[in-house]
């Protein structure tokens, strides 16, 4: 049974049979992480199927840095990620003509 769902690619998204036609993404990995180089090669995938994506890898920090973003005694890396996906957030839903990742 295990295996049955690991194998289904809602499990393990690089197993999916199609990748074209998906909503914009944004791909976080963290240098310390075991799944890091499945993050990237979905990321790649998903670009070479003709979709918007950033993938972007958080050096010097493990899998779950982003939860230690306590301001007083936190990973400095954890804010910087807050701060990075709250820029990527505003742009993907803002009115101006942003797309995700873009520096204008």
């Amino acid at each position: 049974m295990r295996t049955k769902r690991l194998n289904d690619w809602r499990m393990t998204p690089v197993l999916a049979p199609n990748f074209s036609n998906l909503a914009p993404g944004l791909i976080i990995t963290a240098e310390f992480d075991v799944e890091r180089d499945e993050g990237e090669y979905y990321g790649r995938l998903l670009e070479e199927a003709g979709n918007h994506v950033v993938v972007r890898r958080f050096q010097g920090v493990p899998h779950a840095f982003a939860h230690y973003n306590c301001p007083e005694r936190g990973l400095s890396k954890a804010q910087e990620y807050v701060e990075y996906t709250c820029l990527m957030l505003q742009q993907a839903h803002s009115d101006s003509g942003y797309r995700i990742g873009s520096r204008n």
